[in-house]
């Protein structure tokens, strides 16, 4: 994960992408870089908690809402441009 300025938070790990898109983050483009793909999230206070809850494991998600999440942004990395 990487910011690249004050208003955006950018990544390529499909888990936190999933768990971000989950709490009803939505990202805002995507770049690719090679074989990656970086999704760009808004920064503010929300994704803030979220990728902290994230990191230290404090917030939980649904096993279900979480695998569709993971469907979904999979959905966006294949999808052809």
């Amino acid at each position: 994960m990487t910011m690249n300025n004050i208003d955006t938070i950018e990544s390529s790990d499909l888990a936190l992408v999933s768990f971000l898109w989950t709490y009803g983050q939505r990202f805002i483009d995507m770049r690719r870089e090679a074989a990656r793909v970086f999704f760009i999230f808004p920064k503010n206070e929300i994704s803030d908690d979220l990728i902290v809850g994230y990191w230290d494991r404090t917030i939980k998600v649904d096993p279900m809402e979480y695998f569709s999440a993971i469907k979904q942004v999979k959905s966006f990395i294949y999808q052809k441009n």
